[in-house]
């Protein structure tokens, strides 16, 4: 199944570089235009694919639960992936689909302005943490905590 390039939502996209391209299912981001909150996860999976939202399966459970723990309301939130396409067989997003939607993540990301994004996993963490904005983060931590000391 080739992806209609005319679902993407975001004109920083670069799906025609991306190897997921062919054959995989197409979960576009969902929530808000302006977020305080953004959750990155790693790409979608099975259920996602099949329901078309990210974060429905069990993981989408859990993380509801902890967002109502938080008194969060999920509608709230922006919730998107590293990879907007579903890998096969649940695979890692291979490295040149990453880069293909980097553009993209980078540009749903700084469109909402967060106060606070979750790298929910290490492919999200990884992601983010390659633009400096994770590093920036934790230092802004590290010297808060010193000059309160």
């Amino acid at each position: 199944m080739t992806i209609d390039l005319s679902l993407r939502k975001h004109p920083d996209a670069k799906c025609e570089e991306c190897p997921l391209l062919e054959d995989s299912v197409f979960v576009p981001s969902d929530g808000p235009e302006k977020a305080d909150i953004v959750l990155v996860g790693e790409a979608p999976g099975l259920n996602e694919g099949r329901q078309g939202k990210p974060f429905v399966g069990a993981s989408g459970k859990l993380l509801d639960r902890i967002l109502s723990n938080s008194g969060i309301e999920r509608e709230e939130v922006f919730i998107t992936n590293v990879c907007l396409c579903r890998p096969k067989s649940n695979a890692n997003p291979p490295t040149a689909a990453i880069k293909a939607c980097s553009h993209r993540l980078k540009g749903e990301i700084g469109e909402r302005q967060p106060s606070v994004i979750v790298a929910l996993g290490n492919f999200a963490a990884h992601a983010v943490g390659s633009w400096g904005m994770l590093t920036d983060c934790l230092q802004e931590v590290f010297d808060s905590e010193k000059n309160d000391c």
